[in-house]
């Protein structure tokens, strides 16, 4: 697991943070794990217009599916199909030449009942963990990650 902060000059907090920073970063960072991030950032642009693309269109397909009273979906919670959409936007980067952002791909879908939701996740085929950095698709059943050993509560 690694990240970065890039402090911003421009801002107020600047000198403030940065000072932190001075006072307690400590690089830790193993020289071999620093390459493998810097050979899985190689393609992060690509990649996260990838992302992008398949959140949007799976949000577009369960918003259909919930408009339905028919439908298991009640609810699915994705800038694109939310209230909130402007604060997104708001703070969402510029378009350049090189990259046209997106809302992520992060998203949720609310089912009607806990069966009809377990049973979702029980047949999808893809991995189910929390970790945003992987090269494969991911899928987290929120409570069962959040409540894994409290599950007959959380229901």
């Amino acid at each position: 697991m690694g990240g970065s902060i890039v402090l911003n000059p421009s801002l107020p907090s600047y000198k403030k943070l940065k000072s932190i920073f001075n006072k307690h970063y400590q690089n830790a960072l193993y020289h071999a794990d620093a390459e493998v991030l810097l050979s899985n950032s190689a393609d992060y642009l690509h990649r996260s217009a990838i992302h992008n693309r398949n959140a949007a269109a799976l949000t577009e397909y369960f918003s259909a599916l919930a408009k339905s009273s028919s439908s298991c979906i009640t609810k699915v919670y994705y800038p694109t199909v939310n209230e909130s959409r402007h604060l997104y936007e708001d703070f969402m980067r510029p378009t350049t030449d090189d990259f046209t952002p997106g809302y992520g791909a992060l998203m949720s879908v609310e089912f009607r009942a806990v069966e009809q939701a377990a049973a979702f996740y029980d047949a999808v085929n893809v991995f189910k963990a929390p970790h945003l950095g992987a090269h494969v698709t991911l899928l987290l059943p929120y409570v069962k990650g959040l409540f894994a050993k409290e599950l007959e509560w959380a229901a």
